[in-house]
């Protein structure tokens, strides 16, 4: 029962995920009380499913704890000796963290993920059109961004789920169909509200994917040569016309700083990272901690937390690394990755987004809950996997409030058991 009414919260939350978007909620007053009503959801079911034993017996997940507990005591220290600091680089840790608890002590099966991951995108694929409709006023690249604010977490939403569907729709296919229509739909949404990080992080998955899962056999012939040469030509007289100009627009129009074209494909975000490359290096110590540097907010996860922190940023920097080389052991521990790896494919786009946006890999808000519950998922999956290969049997772990009563029957009994004696 306890599973049931968790799976239930996930799925209303991912749900009001996508509603909260909408024109008619984003930063209305109805956005913030869909924001509050899904951290209850997802704090409702990490506690009706959490359990030490499972979540702690994995060593990423001890060390992911320790490094919220040092970042935690030096925020105790910045705010105590009244230093500069930004709370939410702590919250984006503790809700990764959540999500991936979540993910790892729910009793579900890959069908369950394959849904949510399916109807997830659906919602966000309407959710992206209705946008477009409403800002746009029709279906093609404007010369300026649909909405301002949000545009980049929209992408990103989208771009996770579109992945994980790609995935799943190379190892399933009896639902290929189903799966690779909803992502090409994600794919012309991005290009609409021309989510450029969102796109370029979908499109190296999905060439990660082809390359490694694909089984690409080509019977050469007359007619493979020739079809092959009449998509090239189809491809080429379309991105000569209507497709050329929207890709055009996509790349380089709308918030034109100058005519420099790596300036238009960056949005000036390359020159801000030098300088704060720059600036850190003048002061590596503490950083931004005692005055700031007057720098506009830098697009990359790595530079902007050296910049804030200084070497106070090692712990942020050091598990960054330690994160992502564990993605990416997860993705190419074995060339034909298991239909299960699935958090570790789409857990490479929020990293790869890391070097073109703020907050990602971990945040912003609840722009990552799919990515981390699937990352999850994929860790339970892979420790089981592991445990049979062993030929041992995992124990299925109690419940968090179970435990600590297991616990305190045990201390009753041994204090009974000294003092009779």
């Amino acid at each position: 029962m306890k599973n049931t009414i968790a799976k239930v919260a996930i799925c209303v939350a991912l749900a009001l995920v996508a509603a909260s978007f909408l024109p008619w909620t984003y930063l209305k007053s109805s956005y913030y009380i869909f924001r509050y009503v899904i951290i209850a959801l997802m704090g409702l079911s990490t506690a009706l499913t959490f359990s030490f034993k499972r979540t702690f017996s994995r060593p990423f997940m001890k060390i992911f704890i320790s490094v919220i507990a040092v970042a935690a005591v030096e925020f105790i220290l910045f705010k105590i000796f009244k230093k500069t600091f930004h709370l939410e680089d702590l919250t984006q840790l503790m809700i990764a963290f959540l999500c991936i608890c979540l993910g790892m002590n729910m009793k579900d099966d890959l069908k369950f993920w394959r849904n949510v991951a399916y109807y997830y995108t659906v919602a966000l694929v309407t959710m992206g059109l209705i946008n477009c409709y409403f800002y746009a006023k029709g279906f093609y690249v404007p010369e300026y961004y649909l909405f301002n604010r949000g545009k980049n977490q929209v992408g990103m939403l989208m771009a996770t789920g579109a992945a994980a569907l790609f995935f799943f729709g190379m190892k399933d296919k009896e639902w290929r169909v189903h799966f690779w229509l909803v992502f090409f739909l994600a794919v012309l949404v991005l290009l609409l509200i021309r989510a450029r990080t969102a796109t370029f992080s979908l499109l190296a998955c999905v060439l990660m994917v082809s390359v490694k899962d694909g089984n690409w056999k080509w019977k050469w012939s007359p007619m493979t040569f020739f079809s092959i040469a009449a998509a090239v030509w189809i491809g080429y007289i379309l991105y000569t016309g209507f497709i050329g100009d929207e890709l055009h627009t996509f790349f380089s129009g709308g918030k034109n700083l100058n005519h420099d074209l790596t300036d238009n494909l960056s949005s000036n975000r390359l020159e801000r990272d030098l300088e704060g490359v720059r600036e850190f290096s003048r002061n590596p110590v503490s950083g931004e901690l005692s005055q700031s540097s007057g720098i506009k907010l830098i697009h990359n996860y790595f530079i902007l937390r050296g910049l804030r922190y200084g070497i106070w940023a090692i712990p942020f920097l050091l598990f960054y690394l330690y994160f992502g080389i564990r993605v990416l052991w997860g993705c190419f521990r074995s060339w034909r990755t298991d239909v299960t790896q699935v958090g570790f494919v789409v857990c490479t786009l929020p990293f790869l987004a890391s070097f073109f946006e703020p907050s990602f890999p971990y945040g912003p808000g609840e722009v990552q809950l799919l990515v981390f519950l699937l990352f999850g998922f994929s860790m339970r999956t892979l420790s089981e996997q592991q445990c049979t290969q062993l030929e041992q049997k995992p124990q299925e772990p109690q419940i968090w409030y179970r435990e600590l009563h297991d616990l305190w029957l045990n201390r009753r009994h041994l204090s009974k058991k000294s003092s009779s004696k």
